[in-house]
């Protein structure tokens, strides 16, 4: 096969030479990215995220007390301290309710064991 620089040989070995070298750049490149990302640490991955437990507030003689988390509020009912009757309150509540009638708090009540 002759080469002759007068036709379009030129032209396509030309443009053949581009592609392979846009290739190579392009393999570089990708390699350098696998070894970046292999050696990359994620900070949010090392520690989960644990979700916060809510604290309450209750009532005791007219006067807000807290706040308490769920351990505190599950001791207070087992020694009678507080009641079903007792208001409580925690943060996005409007309003402060009755143990009874705030279902995350009364299924507290209702994992204590009876009464001898």
């Amino acid at each position: 096969m002759q080469f002759n620089m007068s036709d379009n040989n030129f032209s396509t070995l030309d443009r053949l030479m581009e592609f392979g070298m846009g290739m190579g750049m392009a393999q570089q490149m990708v390699n350098m990215m696998n070894q970046s990302m292999q050696t990359m640490q994620i900070p949010a991955t090392a520690m989960p995220v644990q979700p916060k437990e809510t604290e309450w507030y209750i009532a005791v003689n007219g006067k807000a007390s807290g706040p308490f988390t769920e351990n505190v509020i599950k001791k207070l009912l087992l020694e009678k301290r507080i009641t079903k009757e007792t208001l409580v309150w925690c943060a996005g509540m409007s309003e402060w309710q009755k143990i009874e009638c705030t279902p995350s708090v009364l299924k507290l009540f209702l994992q204590l064991p009876p009464s001898l």
